[in-house]
């Protein structure tokens, strides 16, 4: 697991935070787990595991190459942007196949009687 810094964290907020709030607009889907705040906390939770997931694909460690200089790198930005694509569509579907399923509008006072 790489520790990431508040400095690490903001830089990929300025680079990719635009980009976080867009994909969490269109995720779609059950609106009771679909709601914009929500689906940016589950876009960020995304982002640290594309920094982990990174690191652990080319086999690097933090004293080889610092975060900051990680996130500065083009291959990984299309590996994080692919990585936030993906949970995305993943989010997305799994919403989209419950949508339906529950009622939207649950009318309890009538099982009181």
């Amino acid at each position: 697991m790489v520790d990431i810094t508040d400095e690490d964290w903001k830089l990929y907020q300025e680079k990719f935070g635009d980009l976080i709030s867009f994909i969490a607009q269109r995720i779609t889907g059950d609106p009771m787990c679909c709601d914009y705040e929500e689906n940016v906390q589950d876009l960020n939770v995304a982002a640290i595991n594309s920094i982990n997931g990174y690191y652990k694909k080319n086999k690097l460690t933090v004293e080889d190459v610092p975060v900051k200089d990680v996130i500065k790198n083009r291959l990984f930005a299309s590996y994080s942007k692919t990585c936030l694509w993906n949970y995305k569509n993943h989010k997305g579907v799994r919403m989209t196949r419950y949508k339906n399923t529950f009622v939207d509008n649950y009318d309890t006072e009538s099982y009181h009687e």
